[in-house]
């Protein structure tokens, strides 16, 4: 009974997890993604003749052994604290053998997802 009750739990929070994307499961690569720190910084977006500015999230992350930068699309007020995640990253769109363009979904303990674009990469 218990074994039953386990299996039923994991499918569930598996199907859960597969509801809550933007872009259909063969699309994404889970990963591990370990948060080093988290900053705001000052941005401006335009459309048109409107501008809005605010701050960003910014976020210091490490996966798979590659020091990573990430970005927010968004206004925030609050920082992510340090520490790991899941997600998943997005088909790398390659504009040459040399350049890269990366979205990641990072899942935050309550459920709830975030989008970040890479915006810097080191070794």
């Amino acid at each position: 009974m218990k074994r039953a009750i386990a299996l039923v739990l994991l499918l569930s929070s598996a199907w859960a997890w597969g509801q809550k994307t933007r872009y259909g499961q063969a699309n994404y690569v889970p990963i591990t993604v370990q948060v080093q720190s988290s900053r705001l910084v000052n941005r401006c977006d335009s459309e048109g003749r409107v501008t809005a500015c605010g701050f960003a999230q910014q976020i210091t992350a490490v996966i798979d052994g590659k020091k990573l930068i990430l970005e927010e699309n968004g206004f925030r007020k609050a920082l992510l604290s340090a520490g790991e995640y899941h997600a998943r990253m997005a088909d790398v769109q390659t504009a040459g053998k040399y350049e890269s363009e990366r979205t990641i979904e990072l899942q935050l303990p309550d459920g709830k997802t975030r989008w970040y674009l890479v915006v810097g990469e080191s070794q």
